[in-house]
């Protein structure tokens, strides 16, 4: 692909460059399509835009600045260092593990987008797979760190448990500890996760999207990467069930988009989110800046951190196939029944 080489001078460049012709190609559709998964805790599936040596240069700048609790200068922008040492604290403060799911092929389902029938993969979870994240010690595990990093960038969808409800452990309320530590942020007006869709027969609860979710950063807000363009271009956070007033019972998601939506493509509607958007509903992969992962909360293969002492007990019950959790008790109008076999 003919992209701008990333050498941590030219980030802008290098990610205006990302959102050629090539990024909704069909062949970035069909390698998706065609991911017959793993069985091990080896493989973090993803599907990457730029070369792997771009992707492993950003991956080794932000797990160096992680690993020093972001204090590293130099080593990637300014607000990057800013939003892995939030993650790190409270990680370490909270004594979190990561939880992914590992998945397998099992033939595949119809989905039409804009008018166009495709065939994305219908997975099946084989296990999931614990990626601790600090030793008995306090110390980073590398493994985790790096499995942790390679899903952001991919844009994997994070659950954070820290609903003493789900966990029986009690834990920081992740929303709204990224709110004081952000507080210039920008509010998202609506998203596409967790939210309502009138869906006979399914769940028909408020909105939890409409202005409680946070864009990180907040100064984006143009169709073109700005001069100090950071790697974390387009994060959105929020609560995964309704939150009004401090009141309310959530656990809280996040994950890297392609990019903002932005008042002068539509609010979303066009312009670069839109066009991820149809990528992702050709796929049901989620698009982020730098590449796409299958770890939707659509397909119910959401990522999970948790405190240490959580095991996560896929609950078959709910149809679902991940752990039930506050915003996805039970079979929800966002959820994509045909895409996983339970």
């Amino acid at each position: 692909m003919a992209i701008e080489r990333l050498n941590l001078t030219n980030v802008a460049k290098f990610v205006d460059s990302l959102f050629g012709e090539e990024r909704g190609s069909q062949n970035i559709i069909r390698q998706c399509n065609e991911y017959a998964g793993s069985e091990t805790g080896n493989d973090i599936a993803a599907v990457w835009i730029p070369d792997e040596i771009d992707v492993v240069t950003m991956l080794t700048a932000l797990k160096a600045t992680w690993l020093e609790d972001g204090l590293v200068k130099g080593t990637c922008p300014n607000s990057d260092r800013l939003l892995m040492q939030f993650f790190t604290k409270y990680i370490k403060r909270n004594k979190m593990a990561l939880w992914v799911p590992m998945l397998k092929k099992h033939g595949t389902f119809a989905i039409t987008a804009k008018g166009r029938p495709f065939n994305p993969p219908r997975y099946k979870v084989t296990q999931w797979v614990k990626f601790p994240l600090l030793d008995t010690s306090g110390n980073w595990i590398g493994q985790g760190v790096q499995a942790f990093l390679k899903l952001f960038l991919s844009g994997a969808h994070f659950v954070v448990m820290h609903s003493r409800k789900d966990t029986g452990v009690k834990a920081d309320d992740f929303y709204e500890a990224f709110k004081s530590s952000f507080p210039s942020g920008k509010t998202t007006i609506g998203h596409s996760h967790y939210r309502e869709h009138k869906a006979k027969g399914l769940d028909r609860s408020p909105v939890p999207s409409l202005f409680t979710g946070e864009s990180y950063p907040a100064g984006i807000s143009e169709e073109s990467a700005p001069k100090n363009c950071p790697f974390v271009c387009a994060m959105i956070v929020d609560t995964t069930a309704w939150k009004v007033m401090g009141f309310g019972d959530y656990n809280t998601f996040f994950q890297l988009e392609g990019w903002p939506g932005t008042y002068g493509a539509g609010m979303g509607l066009k312009g670069r989110h839109g066009k991820d958007f149809e990528i992702h509903k050709s796929t049901l992969w989620n698009v982020s800046t730098y590449g796409l992962s299958p770890y939707s909360e659509k397909r119910g293969t959401a990522v999970f951190i948790a405190p240490d002492t959580y095991e996560v007990k896929p609950e078959r019950r709910s149809s679902m196939g991940m752990p039930k959790y506050q915003g996805a008790l039970k079979m929800e109008s966002w959820f994509e029944p045909k895409s996983i076999v339970i």
